[in-house]
């Protein structure tokens, strides 16, 4: 993606992570309630934290440059920043982990003009959108997979991005 559709992903990952999680039941308030400990347990345990899943070994893998070690690595979000000789060498490789499906997810993407084409065969359920990213699901859970690399063409990017949530999806 190019410089200005960069910054616009960044964006986007960052308004992400700090957005509020969905309404929870009163049955799934309760579970936590009753078990927040073990909760918090199960969530690690399962590879929640998005750097535990978004590994450098992964990215490094798909970018085909070395990543380092993460610029971001929050509770709901994991981003690599890989940079080069110039500024046109910078690529970018972005997790973050909403504790949601996909159904609630896609009436925002179209509520603020983007589209969605549908991923089959990966997770739960996938779809990717040109303007947000790779939106994938397992587990009662969506990973939003970005990829921004100025060197390559978009759909080049798309793939890539696809190719990185096979690879990690079983984490999520």
């Amino acid at each position: 993606m190019r410089v200005a559709s960069m910054w616009t992903i960044l964006v986007v990952c960052s308004l992400a992570a700090c957005s509020e999680p969905a309404e929870q039941t009163a049955e799934q308030t309760a579970e936590q309630a009753a078990a927040p400990d073990t909760a918090a347990a199960s969530s690690s345990a399962t590879g929640a934290r998005p750097c535990a899943v978004l590994t450098e070994a992964d990215v490094t893998k798909a970018l085909g440059k070395p990543a380092g070690k993460p610029a971001r690595d929050e509770q709901s979000i994991c981003q690599y920043i890989v940079s080069g000789e110039r500024i046109a060498d910078m690529a970018q490789a972005t997790l973050t982990i909403e504790q949601v499906g996909l159904a609630v997810l896609r009436p925002g993407i179209t509520a603020q003009g983007g589209t969605m084409e549908e991923v089959p065969g990966l997770g739960d359920g996938a779809f990717f959108s040109p303007q947000y990213g790779l939106y994938v699901e397992h587990r009662g859970r969506s990973g939003i997979y970005l990829i921004g690399d100025n060197s390559i063409p978009d759909e080049q990017e798309k793939q890539m991005a696809i190719d990185l949530a096979k690879a990690t999806v079983s984490r999520l």
